[in-house]
């Protein structure tokens, strides 16, 4: 059997592998192309970990621990209203 001859039986069987081995290559990024069900977005302190949640992205925003029990700065910088 010579080289031309063997290249023609594998033909037939590459030309089938080709769309399969597509399949298989890009079948897990569009599974992941799909959004996520939910997204939320929390505030964290100090050394406290992000929470995981399955099906979920979560955008943590790290604050430095001292200002864990201080009222926000949108409200402690109102002007003070006169109480009547």
């Amino acid at each position: 059997m010579d080289r031309g001859e063997r290249e023609r039986d594998f033909m037939p069987f590459s030309r089938a592998l080709t769309p399969a081995l597509l399949i298989a290559l890009l079948a897990p990024s569009l599974a992941m192309a799909q959004p996520p069900a939910r997204e939320s977005t929390v505030v964290i302190y100090g050394e406290d970990p992000c929470p995981l949640v399955e099906g979920e992205v979560v955008v943590c925003a790290r604050r430095p621990e001292e200002e864990r029990y201080r009222i926000p700065r949108s409200i402690r910088e109102r002007q003070q209203t006169e109480v009547a």
